[in-house]
């Protein structure tokens, strides 16, 4: 009780906190969020201060397999490239 009266008081005196309540409450954001899970990976992580590959291979794998053909092949093609680097 008294940290919603807390956050009450704060989103009275910022206009910013306002406008942070008003983004959180907004009933399109659960229609967003589900939208966003359909196609990217829920877990899928970056990593953080690792080569620049690991990064790549972080973006490319969070997204969703099988929602569209060409990014499908786009991936098969990279991991080939990558594969084909390692293998020299």
């Amino acid at each position: 009780m008294l940290q919603t009266k807390f956050c009450t008081e704060l989103t009275h005196s910022s206009s910013l906190l306002r406008r942070y309540k008003s983004t959180l409450n907004n009933p399109k954001g659960e229609h967003l969020l589900d939208l966003i899970e359909q196609k990217i990976v829920v877990d899928a992580t970056l990593t953080k201060k690792v080569n620049s590959s690991q990064f790549q291979n972080d973006l490319i794998t969070a997204v969703k397999p099988n929602l569209d053909g060409f990014l499908d092949v786009a991936r098969l093609a990279y991991y080939e490239c990558v594969q084909a680097i390692f293998d020299v």
